[in-house]
């Protein structure tokens, strides 16, 4: 699974209630990618139901909110 992949000091994404809920193996190819996302196969742990994952860069985040500040301040 993604978490055995980490190092220990980065597995604190495994506690968060998509990776409780859902299995995503790095190793299979990636289904589509963008500018400033990816997406990937997840599978449901508990359904067994797969399904797309848009993962979006937290770089991308960082710069769409600075917008969304600077669009509050002008107008």
């Amino acid at each position: 699974s993604f978490c055995e992949v980490l190092p220990k000091d980065e597995l604190t994404c495994c506690d968060s209630p998509f990776y409780m809920n859902y299995e995503m193996d790095l190793q299979d190819s990636v289904l589509g990618e963008g500018s400033f996302s990816i997406c990937r196969r997840c599978t449901h742990k508990k359904t067994g139901q797969q399904y797309a994952v848009k993962i979006v860069s937290k770089r991308y985040e960082l710069l769409f909110n600075m917008q969304l500040e600077q669009d509050r301040l002008i107008g």
